[in-house]
């Protein structure tokens, strides 16, 4: 031992790190694989080209592997779990050292030439494409709620049921699908009375490639890639479509009810339905079931109608019908065939005639050629409300009617609410025509003229006078009547005056001015104008105004209480017409005296003076 002599530390690391990881996709992985790995040419302490096996999200790692050159690292491919494919490795983390990847072999290559290289590689593992299957029927939402029953022949990472069913709307997705080639779905369990129409996988990633047999259901097709998806929709078809449409002659009946029978059923569970229909209505059945010799039937028919027509022209391509008086026979077998037909019904045609007075009320004539009896009267007895005459059961045609209009009335309107002319009423099978005439009693106005003697404007009494309002009463005005003033012509004018022959005489009374002699009320017998210009003789009124003078005479004694007058006015050769007189008073030695409104004339004033 004396000869031993203990080793030195030479500062020299002869190993290096190498780390291998494993990610799965999906991660986690559900099924917990496991991948194993081997080595070449890599030595540790422990031992020479170690194996291993990793899980999602393990890692495996050295701490101490021997420097040397060709060191590899291999995913061994032929162990991958069923259903596994190696997608990527990634040594990007790795440091001072650059392996070379070959993701075909699962190989990395590499050197570890110094002591602080670092190799970190992450083997990233894949499987599991997606599976979508949708459901729709025709029709659509299917009121039953039937079940499709498939099978399938693939598997996923968890668990699942090789069968599975969906009804209308719904839809199923498998995920993790294990990568595989000649993976099938098959629709093979249709309820009763249902067919396969069509299967559409174009929603499908552009690289999975699918064959479709639409005569066995079956869907064949590869998942290669964990982000293939197949997506198909699986379409089923069962029922027609049957539309019933009511028409009547006239349109609008709101009343009449047709009675129908049927012979055929529905997927609602609906065996040989009744139903009735007005006009304007419609009976429609969405899921008529696939059948032959189905029949629709009008039964019979409400007293005074008759069955006119049945058009089915509206009915799609593929569904022919045969016709027999008010019997409809028609197939179905395809869900988008339309039994489509409108039943036509006609009553007798009517034709009513109806009076209304917007105004006042009144008893009118009509005449006809066409219709019976001729003449006829229909009277009114409120403004505003419709008497009538219907004539009915009448057949198709021309017909007329015309009203003599009485004296002070107007004919405001005469129509038809189909259009016609009252002359002219085409009348149709099953129509009901309404005529109405409009009448108001007729209105006119009153012209008045105001004007007066007025000195400054010059001589006579023919000078317009503005502003002075006269009141009318009378007819149907208020009992305040109404008010009038005149323009700066000296003109008033009020129109809309109901004529004399429903309103008697209208009185004028004017609101007389200060200052001028109060003038008489006037009357006026108003007919049928538009305005004053063109005014009856009878309503065109003129008043005239005289302006009154008011005089003032006086005797002044010269000596306080020496002399007694007197003063007798009147007008001139009228000595008994005596205006104004004052007596003698003993009282008084002056006296004063107001002569007022005095219209224009000649006074004549007598003074007594009696000391």
């Amino acid at each position: 031992m004396k000869d031993f002599i203990a080793p030195l530390d030479t500062d020299i690391d002869t190993c290096a790190k190498v780390v291998i990881r494993k990610v799965t996709d999906p991660s986690p992985d559900p099924s917990e694989s496991s991948f194993a790995f081997e080595t070449s040419n890599f030595s540790t302490p422990d031992g020479d080209n170690p194996t291993f096996s990793l899980k999602d999200t393990e890692s495996q790692q050295y701490d101490e592997v021997f420097l040397g050159t060709g060191l590899t690292v291999t995913e061994d491919l032929s162990q991958l779990p069923a259903g596994w494919k190696l997608d990527s490795i990634d040594c990007g983390d790795s440091e001072g050292v650059d392996p070379v990847v070959n993701v075909e072999t699962g190989t990395i290559t590499f050197d570890l030439d110094d002591n602080s290289d670092f190799v970190d590689c992450t083997y990233y593992n894949e499987t599991g494409g997606t599976v979508i299957v949708h459901k729709v029927t025709d029709p659509t939402t299917d009121p039953e709620d039937f079940q499709f029953g498939f099978t399938k022949a693939f598997t996923t990472l968890a668990a699942s049921d090789p069968t599975f069913t969906l009804g209308d709307g719904q839809s199923i997705q498998f995920d993790d699908v294990l990568l595989g080639d000649d993976l099938t779905i098959t629709e093979d369990d249709l309820p009763p009375g249902w067919a396969l129409e069509d299967i559409n996988c174009d929603a499908s990633t552009d690289d999975v490639e699918f064959v479709i047999d639409e005569t066995t259901g079956t869907v064949t097709f590869d998942i290669e890639d964990a982000s293939d998806t197949l997506e198909c929709t699986y379409g089923n078809q069962t029922g027609g479509q049957v539309i019933i449409h009511k028409v009547t002659q006239p349109s609008g009946d709101t009343v009449t009810s047709f009675d129908y029978s049927t012979a055929f059923s529905t997927l609602e569970g609906e065996v040989n339905p009744t139903f009735v229909l007005k006009d304007g209505e419609t009976k429609s059945y969405s899921n008529v079931l696939f059948g032959t010799g189905l029949t629709v039937t009008e039964d019979a028919l409400p007293a005074g109608w008759e069955l006119v027509d049945v058009d089915c022209d509206a009915s799609s391509e593929g569904v022919v019908t045969d016709i027999t008086d008010a019997v409809v026979t028609f197939d179905i077998d395809d869900a988008d065939d339309t039994l489509e037909c409108t039943y036509t019904n006609r009553a007798s045609g009517s034709i009513t005639v109806e009076k209304i007075t917007d105004s006042g009320t009144g008893s009118f004539e009509f005449t006809s050629g066409t219709l019976s009896p001729s003449p006829f009267t229909l009277e009114t007895i409120t403004a505003g409300a419709a008497v009538s005459r219907t004539f009915s059961d009448l057949d198709p045609g021309s017909y007329d009617v015309a009203e003599t209009v009485p004296d002070s009335w107007n004919l405001v309107s005469a129509t038809c609410d189909d259009g016609s002319d009252p002359a002219a009423i085409a009348l149709s099978a099953g129509e009901a025509i309404t005529c109405t005439f409009h009448n108001e009693r007729e209105v006119g106005a009153i012209e008045i003229t105001k004007l007066r003697k007025h000195a400054a404007d010059g001589l006579g009494e023919n000078h317009p006078h503005e502003g002075v309002e006269f009141v009318i009463t009378g007819g149907e005005l208020p009992d305040a009547g109404v008010t009038v003033t005149t323009d700066e012509n000296g003109v008033a004018c009020a129109t809309g005056l109901l004529v004399s022959a429903f309103a008697d005489l209208y009185t004028i009374t004017e609101t007389v001015p200060e200052g001028y002699a109060e003038v008489g009320t006037q009357t006026a017998n108003v007919t049928e104008a538009a305005d004053c210009e063109n005014a009856n003789a009878g309503a065109v009124k003129e008043f005239i105004n005289t302006p009154l003078t008011k005089i003032t005479v006086s005797v002044d004694s010269l000596v306080e209480g020496g002399t007694f007058s007197s003063i007798d006015c009147y007008v001139t050769g009228d000595p008994d017409g005596v205006i104004e007189k004052d007596g003698i008073t003993d009282q008084v030695d002056d006296i004063s005296l107001d002569l007022n409104d005095l219209e224009p004339g000649n006074i004549t004033c007598d003074f007594v003076i009696d000391p």
